[in-house]
């Protein structure tokens, strides 16, 4: 074989594995647009429900050095989407869910100067809605810190495409826990099974969003 025929046969393979990428790469994303779109639409047609029903969130959040906040009741649901620029038109980047978990009543908390800088942390990073007052002593050096923490809970499902890899990324913020969870899915696993179990999972129901799937715990 000359080198001029080893030169063409090398830029046939090569131009056949571009090709292949090429292929698997549309196929990716067409499948991830699919599952963006499947999960918004299950996610905005509920949310016009649940903002009527207020289901109970039957979860208790401990906050540490405060106590539990439970016997809420869930409201304010809204459902919206970003989009990105793909290779020919707009495409749906992530889409999210956001809620608020409440209850008519409010938690008081006195603690020591060290207590109440630790407390005040927690509240901050969970965008928990509180407010303070200092107990200072004959030195005007603050010894206590007195809180008043209404029983409201801000929380967030915001579910991502990765466009190359064909996945979905669903970051979830105060819905399990006071924190943050994260869960990876092939986009054909954005099913409607799926879907209903993240809406048990939402109430604090029964659910298996965290087995769900073959990335679980790869993240």
């Amino acid at each position: 074989m000359g080198l001029l025929d080893e030169l063409r046969q090398r830029a046939a393979i090569i131009s056949g594995e571009q090709e292949n990428d090429a292929a698997r790469l549309a196929r990716n994303a067409e499948d991830v647009e699919k599952a963006l779109r499947r999960g918004y639409s299950f996610f905005l047609e509920l949310a016009s429900y649940l903002n009527i029903i207020k289901p109970e969130n039957k979860r208790s959040y401990v906050i540490p050095r405060l106590g539990s906040i439970e016997g809420m009741y869930q409201s304010d649901f809204f459902v919206d989407y970003r989009t990105t620029l793909g290779l020919d038109n707009r495409r749906l980047d992530y889409f999210y869910v956001r809620y608020t978990s409440s209850a008519d009543r409010v938690i008081e908390r006195q603690v020591d100067f060290m207590a109440a800088e630790k407390l005040r942390t927690v509240l901050w990073e969970s965008h928990v809605e509180f407010t303070q007052q200092d107990a200072r002593n004959e030195q005007e050096r603050v010894v206590s810190g007195s809180f008043q923490v209404p029983c409201r809970i801000r929380s967030e499902l915001i579910f991502k495409g990765d466009y190359p890899s064909g996945l979905i990324i669903v970051a979830c913020r105060n819905v399990d826990w006071l924190g943050r969870d994260e869960f990876l899915y092939d986009s054909e696993e954005i099913q409607l099974s799926l879907l209903e179990d993240y809406v048990r999972f939402i109430f604090g129901e029964q659910n298996t969003v965290r087995q769900h799937g073959r990335h679980q715990g790869k993240v």
